[in-house]
């Protein structure tokens, strides 16, 4: 939601040296596989920022709970963006949200553990571009808030298989 000066690289696909996520740990168990990595791009902003994430899969239950923490000061406008595929239906409510391909095939459940004060989340459709020159609608969750940093949101993400568990 801030903008602040681009750097561009030669290679239209790819992140500037400065703004690529970096991997502080990875552990890889039988049971549970962790990961923590951070996005150096918001430093460049005048109050700057760093995104940290932290994820944590429990192969056993099958699910991921999830940290993302925004280390800093100063006051920020915040968002969280979940994208899902084109046909897929979501619904969303203070606890979290729940979305599902067509037929209920298959699906995933979000379920806030931790939000910060006055964080709201609301579905929206957004355009998806499956291949060149094609746009199709696809719905997004938007989680929003203000507040200063640091700051952090965690949350349970579970998917759903076809019989719907």
């Amino acid at each position: 939601l801030h903008s602040f000066p681009t750097r561009r690289s030669s290679d239209l696909f790819s992140l500037p040296a400065a703004d690529r996520p970096r991997v502080l740990r990875w552990r890889h168990g039988s049971r549970f596989t962790y990961l923590a990595a951070e996005q150096p791009a918001y430093l460049r902003l005048a109050a700057p920022a760093l995104h940290r994430r932290r994820i944590l899969l429990d192969a056993r239950r099958v699910a991921f709970r999830i940290e993302d923490r925004v280390e800093g000061s100063g006051r920020h406008r915040f968002e969280l963006a979940f994208h899902l595929a084109p046909g897929w239906t979501v619904s969303v409510d203070a606890r979290g949200f729940l979305a599902a391909r067509p037929a209920g095939t298959a699906g995933l459940t979000l379920a806030w553990l931790a939000l910060p004060e006055g964080a709201r989340a609301e579905a929206e459709e957004t355009p998806h571009s499956p291949s060149y020159g094609v746009l199709v609608a696809a719905p997004v969750v938007r989680l929003r808030w203000e507040g200063e940093g640091p700051c952090a949101v965690r949350y349970l993400l579970t998917p759903l298989g076809a019989e719907g568990s």
